[in-house]
């Protein structure tokens, strides 16, 4: 027979939820070096590519996902984000690409991290090389031949936003350092470190409140036309800038975004990135995803400046 039920008083009903806090706890929170908080720094080591068997229209490809605003079981991901997808792109020399717009209404931003390809896009065609940040417009298909002996390497990020296609006479952008050349500079400065009441035991964290010190950067993307910057809009969701911080004291102070995702491609050198209640080293390849709402900031770390790929987006252009 069953027990017959009754209702639980108040102080078993709290005994019970103390119980299931204390077991439960240890898989609820995430370490540093886990999947939560502490896996927003990507790389090669953290998240390798893996073979994508050949296709009519792609071949030679490995790929790894990074950011995602959905699970996918198939690459063993946890969706991170609101809105964007990226990942790792890498094709074996004489491979191919070929990609369809998905339902006309995604916007792509690429970054080549190494090898070189012919490209094309819509009716446009361009050779990329390292260091080329290329914007697909939406609405428009995307082919690529991987052209030398090495491999082509891609960070590949898409916005899954439905956006409006845009007219057939909107090129696609294809920009880099040399084309656009750093056109911003900040005050000087220096970004301190000592603990904080978020990182009390580490030691680590970056204290002030905003603002960029030492930093260079070249708008590379942007919605809207801006005069202050002599800057006409080439995308439909997405800000993307080069930036740099110089060595000695350069960084920016722990902030947040309200309605933003922001992730930065670290080019070159080495910063320390607090990220919520995390502080990691990022260094040249690695991918930091900020999450909107939750604070970050970054020092440089050693005699090089650190240069990296900004880009960000939001629901409320």
């Amino acid at each position: 027979m069953f027990a017959p039920k009754y209702p639980r008083n108040k102080p078993e009903k709290a005994f019970v939820a103390f119980l299931i806090i204390l077991f439960a706890w240890p898989g609820m929170v995430q370490s540093a070096e886990g999947p939560g908080w502490g896996h927003l720094i990507f790389n090669e080591e953290t998240n390798p590519v893996q073979p994508v068997p050949d296709s009519k229209d792609e071949q030679g490809k490995s790929m790894a996902v990074l950011v995602s605003p959905k699970d996918n079981r198939d690459w063993d991901h946890r969706a991170n984000s609101i809105l964007a997808k990226i990942v790792y792109l890498e094709y074996a020399p004489g491979g191919k690409a070929s990609w369809k717009p998905s339902g006309g209404k995604s916007e792509k931003l690429l970054v080549v991290t190494s090898g070189s390809a012919d490209v094309q896009i819509g009716s446009f065609q361009f050779h990329v090389e390292k260091e080329d940040f290329i914007l697909v417009p939406a609405g428009m298909p995307f082919k690529a031949k991987v052209t030398g002996d090495e491999p082509l390497r891609l960070v590949k990020a898409v916005w899954t936003e439905d956006a409006a296609i845009p007219d057939d006479n909107v090129p696609p952008v294809v920009r880099s350092e040399a084309t656009y050349p750093f056109s911003y500079f900040s005050r000087g400065g220096h970004i301190t470190m000592t603990p904080s009441a978020r990182q009390k035991d580490t030691g680590l964290a970056i204290v002030g409140v905003g603002g960029h010190t030492k930093l260079s950067a070249s708008l590379m993307f942007y919605p809207e036309d801006l005069e202050s910057r002599d800057f006409i809009g080439n995308s439909l969701m997405i800000r993307s800038a080069l930036s740099q911080y110089g060595a000695g004291g350069g960084g920016t102070g722990s902030h947040s975004h309200h309605g933003r995702e922001q992730a930065f491609l670290i080019l070159s050198g080495r910063g320390l990135f607090e990220i919520g209640p995390t502080t990691s080293e990022a260094k040249t390849g690695d991918l930091v995803f900020a999450p909107k709402h939750v604070f970050h900031g970054c020092k440089v770390i050693g005699d090089e400046p650190l240069k990296y790929l900004e880009m960000e987006w939001s629901h409320a252009w």
